[in-house]
């Protein structure tokens, strides 16, 4: 089983996932179903106001590693239909749903549809979208 852990997710974020566990539309391994039933119902649900520049968000552009392979960096996208190969990674794979909510510098353990676990380490948030967009209050341009 993946590793066990609470996720800090955005309130958009935690409703996306709601949604695909809500939905009949697409069919999921049963490893991918346990991951997100889990993400779901253990999430921290953190006010963009507060969230941490180092945590995975949907559209964050994410440094990591799996295993002991080199470090590579991928945009977090909300499905298949927004993959871009090579530059995005959706979180309708074991390996997107694993990072988002999770901390730069965490490594995750993640079960496969095979049992064997794959390890991802989480390096840098090279870019937080919900942080670099948010605007004062009294922003006259927000």
């Amino acid at each position: 089983m993946s590793q066990i852990s609470r996720s800090l997710l955005t309130p958009r974020d935690l409703n996306l996932l709601e949604s695909i566990l809500g939905s009949s539309d697409v069919r999921h391994s049963e490893t991918y179903e346990r991951l997100l039933a889990n993400k779901v119902s253990t999430a921290i649900v953190i006010p963009l106001a507060d969230l941490d520049p180092r945590v995975v968000t949907l559209n964050s552009r994410v440094s990591f590693a799996v295993g002991t392979s080199r470090p590579d960096w991928r945009i977090l996208v909300s499905d298949d239909s927004l993959s871009v190969p090579g530059l995005t990674l959706s979180i309708m794979t074991l390996r997107g749903l694993a990072m988002l909510g999770r901390f730069a510098g965490e490594q995750i353990s993640v079960e496969q549809p095979d049992g064997r676990l794959e390890v991802i380490s989480i390096n840098d948030v090279l870019f937080q979208p919900d942080i670099s967009w948010t605007y004062p209050v009294d922003n006259p341009i927000a």
